[in-house]
Order: structure tokens, then sequence, then C-alpha cells
């Protein structure tokens, strides 16, 4: 590995961290003042548990060199990186020339940065009111029995190039840049939590306002939104580079597609807005904009430029129309706005490729096996991050209780001033 793609994947995945600072900006700004320091406080420890864990067993857990089943590897095999590294008089600065490629530290960081951004997006999805304790359980235990399995399954298990999948339908499934395993598997887990440990601490409306309305935001809320777009931009734009692996001509157009596909996904958004309630905010424009960008992550190296506006349109007006629907009949809530554009959107894309993929797809390659491992891949991850992460939320309730016990606020404001 050259010089030029280690300094590719390096920028790539300090861009690819901003993804990470967006989500939380985007995401707490719609909260209310007082629970902005709590929400907070969980996505910066969601963060540091991600990584030791990560460093500790989740890298040999997922993509260790032995495979059991196809879902996991031995998480001991490569314990705290036993193997990729060594000391150089005493001083870890080498690693084996065998390591020095993209399955090496760099793809170690690179993954790592990934599993940050999910454990984040189901932080900010919850409402910060599960208590410090009871999230901490619940990371290590989502991340060691659902994060690292999925990725094992798609990177070198039997969905990958080398699993039973391509020896069934001679291909395999394709995801461009992670979105099964970090837009997929979040947004499963927060609605399996939200559903089965609903509670009124967790239901809380964005703002307020009915689903037909659009709120004013405050100048401080639309400062928020506007940097955490840039940033969310960026840092999608990083995740796209790195899943590329090289500095060449497929990183440049998968970023065109990219702006292409989150320009024209903001397009649809707001159209929808303006058709329906002849208004909309800066929030629909960051919504119609993250839906593009999360779309990106799975189609962004199958399809042309037409097709990539095309889609973008087609996943905005779907996802608004979603969105409102959800509000309308469930809730007004974060936890399921984040669900309805994040799900929808990977779902559009990850179908996508089955469709448009230029060999194999159902209308461009006249081949139905695309599309069929890409359905057998999305029904897979569904189900087992459902089971899973049911399982793994019922036993943190049963064991340390799943929410804070908060005080009305209101009350606690007065006696405060008091």
């Amino acid at each position: 590995m050259n010089t030029l793609n280690v300094s590719w994947l390096l920028i790539s995945i300090c861009l690819a961290f901003l993804s990470t600072f967006g989500t939380i900006l985007f995401y707490v700004s719609s909260r209310e003042n007082y629970k902005m320091h709590k929400m907070i406080s969980l996505c910066l420890i969601s963060i540091a548990t991600a990584s030791i864990i990560w460093v500790l067993w989740g890298w040999s857990l997922a993509s260790g060199p032995s495979d059991i089943f196809g879902i996991i590897s031995n998480p001991f095999e490569e314990f705290l990186l036993n193997g990729k590294v060594f000391s150089n008089d005493i001083i870890y600065t080498s690693v084996p020339a065998s390591f020095q490629t993209v399955g090496g530290v760099l793809g170690i960081t690179f993954q790592m940065v990934l599993l940050m951004l999910a454990i984040v997006i189901i932080a900010c999805c919850l409402g910060g009111r599960q208590k410090f304790s009871s999230w901490i359980l619940f990371c290590i235990l989502w991340i060691t029995l659902v994060f690292c399995p999925i990725s094992h399954i798609i990177n070198t298990g039997f969905l990958s190039n080398g699993g039973a999948i391509i020896h069934l339908l001679g291909t395999s499934f394709y995801d461009f840049a992670g979105a099964s395993k970090v837009q997929l598997t979040s947004v499963t887990t927060v609605a399996v939590i939200l559903v089965l440990l609903r509670r009124k601490e967790i239901d809380e409306t964005i703002d307020g306002s009915n689903q037909n309305q659009v709120a004013e935001p405050s100048s401080k809320d639309q400062l928020c939104a506007l940097v955490s777009i840039f940033a969310l931009m960026i840092g999608y734009f990083g995740i796209i580079m790195g899943a590329t692996l090289n500095a060449d001509s497929n990183a440049g157009y998968g970023l065109i597609i990219t702006i292409l596909i989150a320009c024209s996904s903001m397009v649809g958004w707001i159209s929808i807005q303006q058709f329906l309630i002849k208004k909309f905010s800066i929030f629909s424009i960051a919504h119609g904009v993250l839906c593009g960008l999360i779309l990106s992550t799975a189609c962004a190296g199958v399809v042309s430029p037409t097709q990539a506006l095309f889609l973008g349109l087609l996943s905005g007006i779907i996802c608004n129309i979603i969105v409102r629907t959800v509000r309308k009949k469930i809730s007004h809530t974060v936890g399921w706005d984040v669900v309805s554009i994040h799900f929808p959107a990977c779902v559009i894309g990850l179908l996508a490729v089955g469709f448009l993929e230029p060999e194999k797809g159902l209308l461009v390659g006249g081949s139905f096996n695309q599309f069929l491992a890409q359905i057998l891949g999305i029904s897979f991850v569904i189900i087992y991050v459902s089971v899973f992460s049911a399982l793994i939320s019922l036993f943190v309730n049963f064991i340390l209780g799943w929410h804070e016990r908060w005080i009305h606020r209101e009350n606690e404001t007065q006696k405060l001033v008091s």
C-alpha cells in the first residue's frame, strides 16, 4: 500500500469522525436546554466505550482471522490487537509488513469510527433518559453481540464475497460504505427499544408542534442545524472516501454521486413540505440532506448520475411522507423521526443496488440474483439485530432498570430559582 493511499485513508478517517460530531450536534440541538448536558455526556460515554471495546475484543470478534459459522471470529485471538502491532526498541510504532494494508491499522481505525457513529445514533435517539450505568452495560453488550457479528457477517462472513451466499447466488450482498452496519443496525435497535421500553421519559416531542405545522426555530437552533449540516456532509464524504480504499477516480466519482443524491434528496424533501404546508424550515433542509447522505453510503459506487438524481428525489419524498405518517399515527419524537429517516433511506439505497447494479442488477443487468442477495442481506440484518437488541434491552432493564427517574423540570427550575 503506497503512501498516497495511506494518507488518503488517514484523511478520510479524520473526516469520517466529523459525522459523529454532526450527528450529536444535530440531535442535541433538537432537545430542550436542560437535557443538552445529559445528551452530550451519554454520547461521549458511548464514544469512549465503543473505542475501548473495539480495541479490546471488538476488532478480533468482527474481523479476526478465524471464522466461526460465518458469523463471528475468535474474540481472544487478536485481543488488544495481539499479533497486529509489535515493539521496535520497546516502542510500539511498528507493524508487520503484511499488516500495512487497508485491513490493518487503518482498517481498524476506520471501522472504529463507523462503530462510534452507530452507537451515537442510538444514544441521540433515546432522548437522554437512560441511566448511565444501564447505558454503559447496553453499549458493551450491543457492540459485542450485535455490531461486531454483523460486521463480520458482511465483511468476511457468509454475506461477503467469500461467504456462503456467493456460492448460492453467484453474487454477494453489496454495501458500499457500511450503510447496513451503521444505519440499518442502529435504527433497527432504536425501533426495538422504543417499542419494548416506551415510557413518557423517552416519548417527548421535538418542538411541541403539530405534524402539519413547522415550528419556528430559534437563532441558536438554526445555527446549530447549519453547522451540523456541513459537519454531516464532510463526515459522510470521509466515509465515502474511506470506503473506496484508494486515492483514485472511484473516490472522486463517489463524492460526486454523494453530492448529487444529497442535494436532490433535499429538493425532494422540501418540495413535499412546500406542497403540503406551504412552508419549510432549516431542519427540513437538514433532514433532506441527511436522507441523501445515508442513501449514498449504500449505493454511491454503482449508480449513474441520472440514477443518483432520481434516487435522491425519490428518497426525499418517501422519507418525508413516512416521517409525517409516523408523527401522526405513532409519535412525534426524535427517536421515531430518526427511524423514519434512516431506515427507509438505507433500505432504498441497498435495494437500488439490486435494481441498478451495472452487471447484475434486475433492471440494468437483467439478473435477479443481486436483487435477491440484497433482500436476503437486509432481512437477515433486521431479524438478527431485532432479536438480539430486544434480548439485550430486556436484560438491561431487568438488571439495572432502563430509565432515569427525573423530577419534573418546571418544578425543579422553580426550586433552583427560589
